[in-house]
């Protein structure tokens, strides 16, 4: 029996390990988030107090824009396309997708309401999913590419991975996938309720399904759990691997082919071989980088409040202490090109980077966790209730 590889917290100031990013090893802490302010149209953005800041820490402005508003909600939080376009898909069952500045570019009638995540690809097609039983390809000058109806309800957003096609989860727990010319090219027929996905890799479907008893106590009332069991399915709608079964609370694709997955309070890393590549203990929340070519492959944050930056074996890169973690929920960690982005409570966003630079803003609004910053450098933030922002670490947007 082969025993699985495990890696162990690092104490502050541990975790060099002889590459370029290891002098930046030390202490962050981020201070208690602002009061919000009174009007959506006018959030207010300041770096963090110097008092009580720990050695080494800098603190950095943050500037925000309103860029657009759909005034009737966002289904999903907007997504980047090329040239840094906004695809927003509404309640009001439209695709609207807007200039980088914020100016309408172009309005699509979706003809029901998107279900979820929408993808875009490098020409600036869109493809969404909708309630009327719809998978819908636009293309990147608003005319309609083709329009799907499955034998079945569709029952999720998109995912994409190359060799497999565009892929949905249906009713009676069935996968399919079409191609982008809307032909129909994959199917699997899950044995068991499917929790959460699919997710698209190159070649490969991902599913997360339910697996025993679904329910967990938890101060003597009961809790659902997401997830019970990973399958790897090949491109011929056969499972490839032998399932892994735990609590599974969230999956993400790698930049290398594999996928991490929080199974309880722990990480779990497989490579694209499906070989367990590390464990990481104590885990919160975490993102992976999804950018090929960088030594760095993911984020976890860990509930003592430590912030991990991690490779591709689960070596620690950077690690940093984030102060009030433990006592302001982190809803979501976001990877962007040069930082990471918390979503801590509602509306709280702190952006941080591994030279030790720390900002934050609060919006009082909902917010959907932000998106990877665009070729400007900013995250392009969604409220749910239809407000769209940039927010960037410069001090100006223009």
């Amino acid at each position: 029996m082969h025993s699985r590889p495990h890696v162990a917290c690092p104490q502050p100031g541990e975790g060099h390990i002889g590459i370029a990013l290891g002098f930046f090893l030390g202490l962050l802490g981020i201070l208690p988030a602002y009061p919000a302010v009174a009007a959506p149209d006018q959030p207010t953005a300041s770096a963090v107090s110097d008092d009580g800041v720990p050695q080494g820490m800098v603190p950095e402005p943050l500037s925000v824009q309103k860029l657009w508003s759909s005034g009737g909600g966002l289904v999903t939080q907007a997504v980047l396309g090329p040239g840094g376009a906004i695809y927003a898909a509404t309640r009001q069952g439209n695709l609207d997708v807007l200039e980088s500045d914020g100016r309408l570019r172009f309005t699509v009638s979706l003809s029901g309401i998107a279900l979820g995540p929408i993808f875009v690809d490098a020409r600036g097609a869109a493809f969404v999913t909708t309630t009327t039983g719809l998978l819908i390809g636009i293309n990147a000058l608003g005319q309609r590419l083709f329009s799907y109806r499955p034998p079945m309800e569709i029952r999720s957003g998109v995912s994409f991975g190359a060799g497999i096609g565009l892929l949905f989860r249906s009713d009676d727990d069935v996968v399919l996938g079409v191609n982008r010319g809307g032909l129909p090219v994959f199917r699997y027929d899950s044995v068991a309720a499917i929790a959460f996905g699919p997710l698209a890799l190159d070649g490969l479907c991902v599913v997360v399904t339910k697996a025993g008893k679904m329910t967990a106590a938890e101060g003597g009332a009961k809790r659902a759990i997401p997830g019970g069991k990973v399958h790897w399915v090949s491109q011929f709608g056969t499972e490839i691997a032998k399932p892994f079964s735990g609590e599974i609370l969230d999956l993400q694709p790698t930049s290398k082919g594999g996928i991490w997955a929080q199974v309880g309070s722990t990480l779990m890393a497989w490579n694209k071989k499906r070989e367990l590549s590390f464990e990481l203990k104590q885990v919160k929340s975490f993102a992976t980088t999804r950018a090929s070519g960088n030594a760095l492959e993911g984020v976890a944050l860990l509930t003592d409040g430590k912030l991990l930056w991690l490779g591709s074996k689960g070596e620690p890169l950077v690690t940093q202490q984030i102060e009030h973690a433990q006592v302001d929920p982190v809803r979501s960690v976001t990877w962007s090109k040069e930082a990471v982005w918390l979503l801590k409570g509602a509306g709280t966003l702190v952006r941080v980077t591994a030279e030790g630079r720390v900002a934050q803003l609060r919006l009082p609004v909902e917010l959907y966790p932000p998106s990877p910053d665009d070729d400007r450098g900013r995250a392009i933030v969604s409220a749910v209730s239809g407000a769209i922002y940039a927010v960037s670490a410069t001090k100006s947007l223009n």
